[in-house]
C-alpha cells in the first residue's frame, strides 16, 4: 500500500422502518431500555420540535424536517450510537458505525436490531 494508506475497511450498519402506532413507540422505548440496562448501555433521550433528518430513497435525498424523538443507544466509546430517531409518523432511517469498537461491537449492534424488530411493522 502507498504511505499513509490502511488496509482497514470500515462497517457501516443502515436500517430503517417503521412503527404502527404510540403503543409500539413506548414498547420499543421499554425494550431499548430494559436491553441497555441488562447490557450495561448508556441511553440518550431525543427530542426536538424541529431537525432535519437527511434520508435517501430510490438513490435520491428524501429529507425531513419536522418534530423528532426517540433514544440513542451508545454501546462502545469506539462505536457510534445506534440511534431510534423517529419523525411525527414514526419512521426512522439511520445508520452506525461499530468499526472501531471492535467485531464483536459489530454483532452486537446486529443483534439489538434483531431483538427490537418485532416491535416494528417493518424494519
Amino acid at each position: 500500500m502507498p504511505n499513509g494508506m490502511s488496509t482497514y475497511m470500515g462497517v457501516t450498519i443502515h436500517y430503517e422502518g417503521h412503527l404502527t402506532n404510540e403503543a409500539a413507540y413506548n414498547d420499543l422505548l421499554g425494550l431499548v431500555s430494559s436491553i441497555a440496562e441488562a447490557k450495561g448501555w448508556q441511553t440518550e433521550a431525543i427530542a426536538s420540535e424541529k431537525v432535519t433528518l437527511l434520508r435517501v430513497r430510490d438513490e435520491k435525498n428524501w429529507n425531513y424536517t419536522g418534530p423528532v424523538k426517540g433514544v440513542a443507544v451508545l454501546l462502545h466509546d469506539d462505536c457510534d450510537p445506534v440511534r431510534f430517531e423517529f419523525d411525527k409518523d414514526l419512521y426512522v432511517q439511520e445508520f452506525t458505525k461499530p468499526q472501531f469498537a471492535g467485531s464483536e461491537y459489530h454483532l452486537k449492534v446486529i443483534d439489538l436490531l434483531r431483538t427490537v424488530q418485532p416491535v416494528f411493522r417493518d424494519l
